[in-house]
């Protein structure tokens, strides 16, 4: 990957009330200026997951890593891609 590069991540969990919630948190702790209403959250067929992408201009794989690490530590997401 080339930096700076826009990059969406996108991150699947349990279908809790406060999910996007605490991804929105871990988004915003790493990245202040990140504009939430950009995210794009789809429920899956039964309705038990949830996906939040989120895409974000990094500026090297530093930063990209961070919230990888960040979006796998929490306990309800289930997949980070």
């Amino acid at each position: 990957m080339d930096f700076p590069v826009k990059h969406p991540i996108k991150i699947i969990g349990n279908n809790i009330p406060t999910f996007i919630e605490i991804i929105n948190k871990a988004t915003v702790d790493r990245f202040p200026d990140f504009v939430l209403d950009t995210n794009t959250v789809r429920l899956s067929k039964n309705g038990r997951y949830i996906s939040v992408t989120v895409t974000i201009l990094f500026k090297n794989q530093e930063e990209l890593d961070d919230l990888y690490r960040a979006y796998t530590s929490i306990p309800d997401v289930q997949f980070v891609l």
